[in-house]
């Protein structure tokens, strides 16, 4: 039976309704509802109808890949294939707590692998590759949270030591003009390099009072148990 083909009338009709029952929609789904309803049929250009057109077909698919999950997931748990029991698993269908986005088009490519019309060697090959670009994301995402947390820490600790510092000079001063002044000083020439100072004064720093109190306070800060640098 050959298939009707739809007027654009049609499909921005069905377009609309489908997004408008979405409860969560994408930013190219409003931007699309947006054309729809800022414009009537006969305003659209064709590059406005070239949109409209692909965005019922990506429906269409997801109604169909819908389908098809719905008939995975009646499958018993033990009859299902490593591949049916991963897609399961990512779409979140078990356990709802555990989706996410992600985890959501991890299943959406599953899925459309799973449908494709190709040797089982050649799916399972494309599956396994799927599901390592997820591990490896994950794995990266968990990282960049690890070295902000570190970074976090480490900011946390030298202001902390450098306000400590300040205090222990009775300095009133804006401990952020303070700062910001250290930056200036070190922008114009650098007062961190002992070149900068010679042997003769290093040493009587070293042993006068103001030098043995900076010493004790260094000691303290290398010594702390929260010291992030250990």
């Amino acid at each position: 039976m050959a298939r009707v083909k739809l007027t654009v009338n049609e499909i921005t009709l069905r377009v609309e309704k489908h997004l408008k029952q979405i409860a969560k929609r994408t930013h190219s789904d409003e931007l699309i509802l947006q054309l729809i309803q800022s414009k009537t049929v006969n305003q659209f250009t064709e590059e406005d109808t070239r949109k409209l057109k692909n965005k019922y077909h990506k429906i269409l698919e997801l109604n169909r890949l819908a389908e098809l999950m719905d008939s995975i997931c009646t499958i018993a748990k033990g009859d299902r294939s490593d591949i049916e029991n991963d897609i399961v698993f990512f779409s979140g269908y078990e356990d709802p707590s555990s989706q996410t986005d992600e985890r959501l088009k991890i299943a959406l490519k599953m899925l459309r692998n799973y449908n494709r019309r190709v040797p089982d060697s050649i799916k399972q090959k494309a599956h396994d590759e799927i599901k390592n670009s997820f591990h490896s994301s994950y794995r990266q995402e968990k990282q960049k949270i690890k070295d902000r947390k570190q970074e976090n820490h480490e900011k946390f600790f030298l202001g902390s030591a450098l306000i400590s510092f300040f205090k222990s000079q009775n300095i009133e001063m804006n401990y952020l003009d303070i700062t910001l002044k250290m930056i200036e000083l070190y922008q114009i020439k650098n007062y961190f390099r002992k070149e900068l100072f010679l042997k003769s004064e290093t040493k009587e720093f070293k042993f006068s009072e103001q030098g043995r109190n900076f010493n004790d306070k260094k000691n303290a800060i290398l010594s702390d148990p929260k010291n992030p640098f250990k």
